[in-house]
């Protein structure tokens, strides 16, 4: 039977995925990035994200680096044919960019001014990236179904979106 720390590493990052999805729909449905919802949700999967790191870190990797550089090789070459370790780096990026985000956001919380800008654009973009390779390629066949249900919703309302800002033209912009 895994032990309490073995549990906690999926049950982080199940819990971190969940709230980023709810976090990112409400981004995809507009809702001002100011808004204490969004900022509630974001800021609540970046601490279960957080503490997925430090668990993983300490459970797995007995906070050594090298050790998960090389897990990280081991399983992407299990997974893509290729002894690379160097996913681990763009996951601790992750966790600076988002550390930076959720400042930001707090730093502006008082000003109301939130401003899309193209940093907001590329940082979900590249978020994303790294939760469909966590949530569904390097994810465990039992627990993809979680991430096809969080993308598939968040496909579905960024279509919609697309959708009734041109109506009939296929949600394509002009």
């Amino acid at each position: 039977m895994p032990t309490f720390g073995e549990q906690l590493v999926p049950w982080t990052a199940r819990i971190a995925f969940v709230f980023y999805i709810i976090a990112e729909a409400s981004f995809v449905r507009r809702f001002p990035r100011q808004s204490s919802w969004f900022r509630r949700w974001w800021t609540l999967a970046w601490l279960a994200f957080l503490i997925h790191v430090a668990a993983a870190f300490h459970v797995v990797h007995g906070w050594s680096h090298a050790a998960a550089f090389a897990d990280t090789a081991e399983r992407t070459n299990a997974m893509v044919g290729i002894n690379w370790g160097g996913g681990l780096y763009f996951n601790d990026l992750m966790v600076l960019l988002w550390t930076y985000d959720i400042l930001r956001i707090r730093r502006t919380k008082k000003t109301g001014c939130w401003p899309i800008k193209t940093f907001d654009i590329a940082w979900h973009i590249f978020a994303a990236f790294l939760w469909v390779n966590a949530a569904i390629v390097f994810a465990p066949p039992q627990g993809r179904w979680l991430g096809l249900i969080g993308f598939g919703i968040l496909g579905g309302l960024t279509t919609r979106r697309a959708f009734a800002q041109n109506p009939g033209s296929g949600g394509v912009g002009p």
